[in-house]
């Protein structure tokens, strides 16, 4: 399991927000720029009788099996999209076959969010305790 610390950004009627707070060891993370880019916010259902308020740190626990799933959802299936691709369309210019397999990539990175949106989230965070 994955034990990370969360600062609470929002608190809702029925969840909170929350911002995950990067450790020293993002720094030297290969991908830590990726990470970056983007707001790390996840709403939480409430599920704990804790109480909390805006700037509330908490620590939480997130299943490490469903981790290593998102990694090979997000990182390995496209790249198996996109190398597959290239190898099925090479008899057209290598130009449009480029494009076309990035195109493959953004299609199913447009599915995947589609599908996230409607389904909910696929991790289960649970909140251990109150800093």
């Amino acid at each position: 399991m994955v034990i990370e610390t969360a600062e609470v950004i929002e608190s809702l009627p029925r969840g909170i927000v929350i911002r995950f707070i990067k450790h020293g060891a993002c720094s030297s993370c290969a991908v830590s720029g990726i990470c970056g880019v983007r707001d790390n916010s996840m709403y939480i259902g409430q599920v704990s009788s804790y109480a909390f308020r805006k700037g509330d740190i908490i620590k939480v626990r997130i299943d490490e099996k469903k981790t290593n799933i998102a990694s090979v959802i997000v990182f390995f299936i496209p790249l198996v999209i996109f190398i597959l691709s290239l190898f099925l369309l090479r008899n057209i210019n290598e130009a449009a076959n480029f494009l076309v397999s990035l195109g493959m990539v953004l299609v199913y990175y447009l599915l995947m969010r589609l599908a996230l949106k409607k389904k909910g989230s696929y991790f289960h965070i649970e909140i251990l305790k109150k800093l």
